[in-house]
Order: structure tokens, then sequence, then C-alpha cells
């Protein structure tokens, strides 16, 4: 697509099909014996392109489904091809670890839940948008508030123990 220049701006689990969706079913080696399921032919076919845009057309300002929203497209900074890779990565993290990254209907929130798992949105990025979402070249958001607390939600916790049974 992108050598196409074709940037799909809605890729979400959804819009992605398998080709063939037979697969194999084996049991972990742990004491409860979790069915795994591994598909067979991973070819896919990615569908809905009501919203793919050229790179040479009109980007309207807000693009992708939330969850898979790229900072570039919530801070209005403009977008290209890259909006799509972000969407991919948020994808793989879903399928692999069974839980959405970003869980959220709120910009801000969802820029707060972006800083807490890759830390500061750059400052280049801060400078260039709205301020509305920003104070002082930081992102306006409140840690010590109920929303804020739930900002450090247990998607960080779950990375943060996945990394630490990783080193054992």
């Amino acid at each position: 697509l992108h050598q196409m220049k074709l940037t799909h701006t809605d890729l979400k689990p959804e819009n992605i099909l398998f080709l063939n969706s037979d697969y194999e079913v084996t049991y972990s080696n742990t004491k409860k014996k979790r069915e795994i399921r591994r598909v067979r032919d991973t070819r896919i076919k990615l569908i809905d392109f009501g919203s793919a845009t050229f790179d040479h057309e009109h980007h309207s300002t807000v693009v992708s489904t939330r969850h898979y929203r790229a900072p570039e497209v919530i801070l209005e900074l403009g977008w290209n091809f890259t909006c799509d890779v972000w969407s991919i990565g948020c994808i793989l993290f879903e399928l692999y670890l069974g839980i959405t990254l970003f869980q959220t209907h709120d910009n801000r929130e969802h820029l707060a839940m972006m800083e807490r798992i890759l830390g500061p949105i750059p400052y280049r990025m801060c400078r260039k948008t709205k301020t509305k979402y920003f104070y002082h070249g930081h992102l306006d958001w409140d840690e010590k508030s109920s929303a804020g607390k739930y900002v450090s939600c247990k998607i960080i916790f779950f990375c943060a123990l996945r990394s630490t049974l990783l080193k054992i």
C-alpha cells in the first residue's frame, strides 16, 4: 500500500481477514492445559478501504479508530502512512496479548496512556500542536486524579510483569 502512496487510515483487527481460517489445536504444558489455536495459513487480506487516501489527496484531520490512532493524528499535526504503521503496532500488541493497548474514549487520556507506556511525548510534537493538551511543554494531565490513577492501568502492570517473567 505504502509503495503505492496509499494510506489505509482505518487498520484494526476487524479489517484484517485471514484467507483461510482453518486452525490446529494444541494444549499448553501447564497444569490448566490451556487450548492454543494456531492458524494454518497466515495469509491475510485487508478490507474496508472507504477512508483510504493517496498521498496527493486531501487529508482529513482525524482518521483511524480511536484505539489504534497515532499521536500525530490525535494532536492534529497531519499524518501520512506512518499512522498505519502505528495502528499495526497496536493491533499486533492486541493479537499477541489479547488486550487492547489503548482502551479509551478521550484524547487527553489516550495521550496520557501513551506517555505512561512510551515516555513523554516529544517536545517537537508538543510545540507544533494546539495548546489544549499541553501546559508549559508537558501533557496537561493530573496523575493524582481518579482518571490519572486509571492511566496506570492494568496494561502497564501486565507489560512490566511479562517483561520480568521473560528475564527469569
